[in-house]
Parts: C-alpha cells; structure tokens; sequence
C-alpha cells in the first residue's frame, strides 16, 4: 500500500505535467482514503483533490465522492468567507488612504493558478506599507477587530516583526503584514521594494492590488522555506505554479534575494519543490537554484527555523539585524521582560517563560525525531515529516 504522504506530493503536483502512477494505477483504498482526506485539509490541498478527481485522474469509489464532496464545500465556503472579508478591509484601507497588497491566498489563487478553486484559503493576508502600519493596525481596532496575540511591548511589531494576526467577531484571521518574513528577515528586506511593482487582481468583485510577479515568487519561497512550523506542500506548489505560469525577471529576483541575505533560501525553496513535487520541466530558475550553493552564512541563518530551539535563535539573529543599534536595549528589554498580557495564557510568569528558554537551549537538533515519534501514532499530518525542511535540503547538481 502506497503510504499517505506520497498519495498527497503526488496531489500537491496534480496539473504540473502528467498524473503521477501513484494517482492513476488503482483506486483509493478505504484505508487510505480517510487519512489522504485528512492530509488534504491539513496541507490545504482539497481544491487539487478534487480537481484531480473531478478530472478522472484520482479514481475514487463508493462513499469516497460524498466525503470529498463535504470537503469541498466547506473548504469553499471557508475561502468564500475570506476573500469577503479581504475586499472588505482593503476597501477600509483604501478609503483612510492606506496603501495595501493583497498577499498570498487570494492572489495566488486568482492569478497564478488555472482555477481559484484549486488554491483554498481561511485568512485575509495583506501588507501595508511599514510607515503605515500603526494606523491601519489601530483603524481595523475601531472597527471591531482585536488582536490575537498581545505584543511583547508597545511598538515591537511595528519594528521589529513582520506584522500582526487580528480577529474578528466571527473569528476570521487577518494578517497585517509590514513586511514578508520574521526574524531577522523582518529588518532586512527593504519594504519599498514590496511596492516598487504591483498586479491587479479582482477580490470578491473588487479591483484590488498584489504584488508583482518576482515578489510574490520571492513571498512564495520566505512562506516555503521560514514560514511554517510544519511544512505545507500548498506552499512548494505556489513556487513552482509561478515559476512555471511566468516569464520571472531571473536578474530582479537575484537582486532583491541577494539584498535581503535570500538567495540560498531562494535556491533552497526551489529546489525543494521541484524535487518533492517530481517536477520534470528545468527553466531558467529551477536551473540557477539546482546550481546555487547554501552559503555558510545562510546555513546558519536558516538553521534557526524548524528546530528545537528556533525562537532564542530567531530572536539571537534578530538581534544581530537591529539597525539603528540604539534599538537594541529596547528589543532586549521586550525580549526578555514582555509585558504581562504577553504573557497571559502561555507562561505562569517570567521565571516559569525562563526556565522553559533554558530547558531549549540544548545542543542543535531538529525536530525529525520527534515528528518521527509521533508519526508511529499514526496521525496524517505527522506523515509529511519525511517533507520537513529539518531534513538536509536537495543539494545543487
């Protein structure tokens, strides 16, 4: 029996060339069918499955359509809620003169995929230019919208992260963004570059803006590569879905990843995705990733993320970012001395957030053995650890 993970890479390539064997040789078993159901929703694949199946390409049997079928419309009617929700607060941008770009979801769906169906999403992800971030943060407050998360101090994440996770009354997710990655990538990529170029794009019946082509490939690889805490298949999907829907400006997205200390994440999320899709087409920029080595300064930026101890080694490189220095004593006194409401719900105090610091400050590892623990457990999501980026990355040919 093919294992779950393979079922759900071979999903995530669906309609980048030929359906791989794995869809096309027998039905879906009723053992599988359940957890590659699962795995899809968890890796926001449903929109491909379905696709997938709709064409004929996945053979589903018996009662395997009406779960798909239940799948989709919820997953539908979750995307349906969100792009509502995106036109709606960029539109209250727009009126108080704050400029926005519609990120992710909503505008890979509607401009780099054949069908916005096959691109779901939950959250409304927009950017908004550094200098105005503060006021588009306390305007969607006077709307109703509340933060997720307290900040470790006033001001920390207008300077120091690369945005805020508010909710509304219904619960919908907004994510304001001043900027494309956290860390130290939060300081390093210049944010007027973000707006230097842009694409429209029609939310919900509205004419609204993203971002070019090369941004939101380079947007694509950051969520790929230092993103998530587990990694999504969805995300490697959107790289090779813009590689291979536009004619990239190689010379552009060079330049930007090289100013921002990116071209080995660059290199790194690209290859990542052909090899784990099995995508067979080599053009110019699958060619120049195969070809780029992770350099020794980048391999220590990016061990920071998916390991045991990625926040104190985030927040050490963070550190090392600051510019202006005199915004250091700052950044260390929020780090180390957040405010109370920060704490709330997470840590009984700071001696308790303390000692759980010190109990991570063990040697380097990743997280692989105990994503493999877990997986023994047999949990769908934990499959996709042999995708995890704590795995040494395909090297350069």
């Amino acid at each position: 029996m093919t294992d779950t993970s393979t079922w759900a890479a071979a999903v995530a390539a669906y309609g980048l060339g030929p359906p791989k064997d794995v869809l096309t040789d027998s039905p879906v078993d009723d053992q599988t069918w359940p957890r590659l159901l699962e795995l899809a929703r968890a890796q926001r694949l449903v929109g491909l499955l379905s696709a997938a199946a709709t064409d004929g390409a996945l053979a589903l049997q018996g009662g395997q359509w009406a779960h798909l079928e239940s799948a989709s419309r919820e997953v539908m009617d979750e995307t349906a809620r969100a792009e509502l929700a995106t036109a709606d607060i960029a539109i209250t941008l727009q009126l108080a003169g704050i400029d926005s770009r519609v990120l992710k979801g909503p505008a890979l769906a509607h401009l780099d995929y054949p069908s916005s169906g096959m691109r779901p999403y939950v959250h409304v992800n927009l950017l908004v230019r550094a200098e105005q971030f503060v006021d588009a943060i306390k305007l969607l407050q006077t709307a109703g919208y509340r933060r997720a998360h307290a900040e470790p101090a006033a001001g920390f994440d207008a300077r120091f992260r690369k945005g805020t996770d508010l909710l509304s009354s219904s619960g919908i997710r907004v994510e304001v963004h001043r900027t494309i990655a956290d860390g130290s990538y939060a300081l390093m990529v210049e944010h007027s570059e973000l707006f230097r170029a842009s694409t429209p794009v029609s939310v919900a019946g509205h004419e609204l803006s993203a971002l070019g082509p090369e941004e939101r490939l380079l947007h694509a690889c950051f969520e790929a590569r230092v993103g998530d805490t587990k990694p999504l298949l969805v995300r490697l999907r959107d790289i090779v879905q813009l590689v291979l829907t536009h004619d990239l400006d190689i010379g552009r997205i060079e330049q930007l990843s090289g100013a921002w200390g990116a071209q080995s994440l660059v290199a790194e999320a690209v290859r990542r995705a052909w090899t784990l899709l099995g995508v067979k087409d080599m053009v110019q920029l699958s060619a120049w990733a195969a070809a780029h080595p992770t350099s020794r300064k980048e391999r220590r930026r990016l061990l920071a993320y998916h390991t045991a101890r990625s926040r104190t080694l985030i927040s050490a490189q963070t550190l090392g970012a600051i510019r202006p220095r005199r915004a250091v004593p700052g950044y260390l006194r929020a780090v180390a001395l957040p405010d109370r409401a920060y704490l709330e719900g997470h840590y009984r105090g700071h001696l308790n957030r303390w000692w759980r610091v010190a109990r991570s400050l063990g040697p380097v590892s990743s997280t692989a053995p105990l994503a493999r623990a877990k997986l023994a457990g047999g949990t769908a999501d934990d499959e996709l650890i042999e995708l995890s980026w704590a795995r040494t990355a395909p090297s350069p040919a």
